[in-house]
């Protein structure tokens, strides 16, 4: 744990949030934490989750609790009454995103989803779920442009935001540029629990491929 990350018990959330990427915690936290309402927050259970900042009721302050969704949690892998971490991150307006559907979907335009997830945060491999006629459609984020790194931990839908629906796991672009091989070892990086033996052997062999291509693009630049 990093000396600016907090833990608390997780408890569900209010209603009026379920759906929303909302986290609530105590108005004291956020002062503390230099947090204000809608900056984004990682999560940290098993795995990581991002949301939108907000303040608990005045019923629930001073408890040392964080209320969020079941798609949350599931995101970060715990449970209610589990303890996670969280922290203030740094996020960028996503230029592109690129979505895989969990379960056979139905035709559907691109161009809704930014409208479904506008200001939402998203981080790769994290599930989101979109309202669609009474019911709902599940995607995981495969890929984003900007891509993560340090300087930049999440991205925020616009309404700008072009998203692309892929039927298919995301394969290793041999012809791509650096952007898109980095997001490919990075997409797998993040799933890394989920590699069998031949898929943790193939990302293995392609990030040493992808070192040797780096530093030799950097010694042709020196003079």
């Amino acid at each position: 744990m990093k000396n600016n990350d907090l833990d608390f018990k997780v408890l569900e959330a209010y209603t009026r949030d379920i759906g929303r990427g909302i986290a609530r915690i105590d108005q004291n936290t956020m002062d503390t934490m230099s947090i204000t309402i809608g900056d984004i927050i990682e999560i940290s259970g098993k795995q990581k989750a991002v949301a939108k900042c907000a303040p608990l009721y005045p019923a629930d302050e001073n408890k040392k609790i964080i209320r969020f969704d079941g798609l949350i949690r599931n995101n970060c892998k715990t449970e209610i009454g589990n303890q996670v971490f969280l922290r203030k991150i740094k996020t960028a307006k996503a230029e592109t995103i690129t979505v895989i559907p969990t379960e056979s979907i139905p035709a559907i335009n691109e161009d809704y989803l930014a409208d479904a997830l506008e200001s939402v945060p998203l981080i790769l491999q994290q599930n989101i779920m979109v309202p669609y006629f009474g019911g709902r459609l599940t995607f995981q984020v495969a890929s984003v442009i900007p891509c993560i790194d340090d300087n930049m931990e999440a991205v925020i839908v616009t309404q700008k935001t072009i998203f692309h629906i892929q039927e298919s796991k995301i394969s290793f672009p041999e012809e791509g540029d650096i952007s898109a091989k980095r997001q490919f070892i990075l997409h797998q990086f993040w799933r890394l629990e989920d590699l069998d033996k031949e898929e943790f052997d193939d990302l293995i062999s392609r990030m040493n491929r992808f070192y040797k291509e780096l530093k030799n693009k950097k010694d042709l630049g020196k003079p």
